[in-house]
């Protein structure tokens, strides 16, 4: 008896060993403010509650694009106004800065008036991303189709934000898919807007993340050439205004940068349904020598033919 009771003495002694041993360690609560990667307590007001709607859309329609990119990229554009509007007709409205060809091409009503008033839905937050983010994720999944097929080493990300800003044939005509001063009619004065356009969508990256420093990779962007050896300027830029201004103090971190003026981005009307962002320009039927490219801001510029 005295060895059967040591037994079942050093039995219970193992099985409580191997219950405090396997036990799972408790899991770490998670912070409430993090969500989908982002730093939500950090979030202007605006983008805090319309962030369920951007996960919602960008999960059923463009999972490629990371609700983190959208809220830095109209931060850049708007700093989360969603009322923020162009003063004079031809400008740009609402979160994402999008001109009225680019909103009604995404499949917006047409505005009642240029500028738009109040209580038009282009300067409505939801109505606003539902028309916008499936704008940009067109642009996105065009963009990082014609990447693949020619190799350039730009990201997909980044690419967009040159489409957006800049008119997707700044991607398809530059070398690496991020224009420098004298390719795809972009001169000095439009690569420097490109270039400050995108720097400020990446610092907005890394101030909305989780993980502080870890948000994106930096653009690919080639360094700035000095104003004595850059290329001939080609096309007609007006004075750029604002933060991108030459010259002029980066933005801080909460100054949205402005859509370009009137006559400073690239923008013609987008192309007709069916021919995509990327589908080549139509040839002319006139003598002009001259070509417009697109981008979503609807500015325009007029760029020499080559």
């Amino acid at each position: 008896m005295r060895i059967v009771g040591r037994l079942v003495t050093a039995l219970a002694a193992v099985v409580a060993g191997f219950v405090v041993v396997e036990a799972p360690p408790a899991a770490a609560a998670r912070p409430s403010d993090i969500v989908s990667g982002v730093a939500a307590a950090a979030l202007p007001a605006l983008a805090r509650q319309s962030f369920p709607l951007i996960g919602d859309l960008t999960a059923a329609e463009c999972p490629e694009l990371p609700p983190l990119w959208v809220v830095a990229q109209v931060q850049a554009e708007s700093g989360w106004d969603a009322r923020a509007h162009a003063d004079e007709p031809g400008g740009s409205a609402g979160l994402y800065r999008l001109a009225q060809p680019a909103w009604v091409a995404a499949g917006g009503s047409p505005w009642a008036a240029d500028p738009p008033v109040d209580g038009s839905a282009v300067l409505s937050p939801e109505a606003h991303l539902r028309v916008a983010i499936p704008w940009v994720c067109a642009n996105l999944r065009a963009v990082t189709a014609h990447l693949a097929a020619t190799g350039k080493p730009t990201a997909p990300l980044d690419a967009m934000l040159v489409c957006h800003v800049a008119g997707c044939s700044r991607v398809t005509d530059s070398r690496t898919g991020i224009p420098s001063a004298g390719e795809a009619g972009c001169d000095a004065r439009c690569a420097d807007l490109v270039r400050r356009y995108l720097a400020a969508v990446h610092d907005n990256l890394t101030r909305f993340a989780a993980d502080r420093g870890q948000a994106s990779p930096q653009p690919r962007i080639a360094p700035r050439p000095p104003p004595s050896a850059g290329a001939p300027a080609r096309g007609r830029l007006a004075p750029a205004t604002g933060p991108l201004a030459p010259g002029a103090p980066p933005a801080g971190p909460d100054t949205p940068l402005p859509a370009p003026a009137p006559d400073i981005g690239p923008l013609a009307p987008p192309p007709a349904p069916g021919s995509g962002p990327l589908a080549p320009p139509a040839a002319s039927t006139g003598t002009s020598t001259a070509s417009s490219t697109s981008s979503s801001n609807g500015s325009k510029e007029t760029v020499p033919r080559t």
